[in-house]
């Protein structure tokens, strides 16, 4: 009796396991646009959906096994504010310089200084001054990406783009599947801030008149 049992937990522990292991699959996103329906895949977590990203360029690239040379990764940006971005973009631009590089993408990172800066915080190469910035950067490529909002979630798009002619080497879209998460993208509302003074002000007071009726001790009623 207490053998079998036994064996009825192992067995029930490696089934525990392995499910464990076993990987989810992406959701599928349908997407409709001028009636026709693109299916998308889905993802919740931002590595894998940066992974799904770099993989779509890879298979998509048009120059085949002859890889893209110097490509300059900028960072995503608001579909509907091309000149914005924010954590969320920061975040996926900095992860393709690992991911593309990882697959045999010639990297170029134009952030470098001409000279390693040093100061009480640290030690640091890159830097976002313009001032301390190269004039020119010599690259033949540029990975580009937009990101909007879409339903619950946010649609992601990448592509490498030739820097000479503006044509399209390689193409991806993936969808990311985050509610409200306002931090992330930096457009959390805004809440007043009460000071610490509003809540120790004084109570409201009223001020009462005297007056004396204009009469003296001699002509006042009795």
């Amino acid at each position: 009796m207490r053998i079998t049992l036994l064996k009825t937990l192992v067995l029930g522990l490696g089934v525990m396991l392995l499910s464990g292991c076993v990987k989810q699959e992406p959701k599928i996103v349908e997407v409709e646009k001028e009636k026709i329906v693109y299916k998308v895949k889905a993802y919740d977590q931002l590595e894998e959906l940066v992974l799904d990203l770099a993989n779509q360029l890879q298979s998509s690239n048009k120059l085949g096994a002859t890889l893209p040379n110097e490509i300059a990764i900028t960072a995503f940006v608001d579909l509907h504010q091309l000149n914005k971005t924010t954590k969320f973009g920061r975040v996926l631009s900095e992860s393709f310089y690992n991911e593309l590089f990882l697959r045999g993408f010639n990297i170029l990172d134009f952030r470098g200084q001409h000279a390693i800066s040093v100061n009480a915080n640290g030690e640091f190469f890159i830097t976002r001054d313009v001032k301390k910035l190269s004039k020119e950067v010599k690259n033949s490529y540029v990975l580009v990406g937009t990101y909007s909002s879409f339903g619950k979630g946010v649609a992601v798009n990448a592509r490498i783009i030739d820097n000479s002619d503006g044509k399209v080497i390689a193409s991806a879209r993936s969808i990311y599947n985050v509610a409200g998460n306002c931090a992330l993208f930096e457009n959390c509302p805004k809440v007043a801030s009460t000071s610490s003074h509003a809540s120790m002000a004084k109570p409201m007071t009223k001020t009462i008149k005297i007056t004396t009726d204009n009469c003296s001790k001699k002509t006042c009623p009795k």
